[in-house]
């Protein structure tokens, strides 16, 4: 948009929606619909991959992919530690399942404001 080279956003959108298409045509028969949840992750995943290189060789934007990468990584690691570990251990719907997965989405809050926080106190200084 910034470049005006919105037909990229168009061509992103197909092929993320094909990609979708065909996996799941390919999949659901084999997996059942959580292949509709693992394809729409791929697809997403392929679309961001696909704007941010895109993005790099028309309008660099100098992200921190390093501090991005370590959170998407800490996220999925306490989703998994939640789904497989905490709700299997305490079973569903108990008070300590919940307890814990509010503990453990504390910690992740914790860890990212503690390391954003010179960003975070520039921000709330600009409003």
């Amino acid at each position: 948009k910034v470049t005006d080279r919105t037909s990229y956003g168009a061509w992103i959108s197909v092929l993320g929606a094909a990609i979708t298409i065909g996996f799941n045509i390919w999949l659901i028969p084999i997996i059942g619909y959580m292949a509709s949840a693992l394809t729409t992750c791929a697809a997403y995943g392929l679309m961001m991959v696909v704007s941010y290189v895109l993005g790099r060789k028309h309008y660099h934007i100098p992200y921190e992919v390093g501090n991005m990468l370590l959170y998407l990584a800490i996220s999925i690691g306490s989703t998994i530690l939640f789904f497989y570990g905490i709700r299997e251990y305490f079973g569903p719907n108990t008070w300590q399942m919940y307890a814990s997965g509010i503990a453990l989405a504390l910690l992740v809050s914790l860890f990212i404001l503690s390391r954003e926080r010179t960003f975070i106190k520039s921000l709330l200084k600009r409003s």
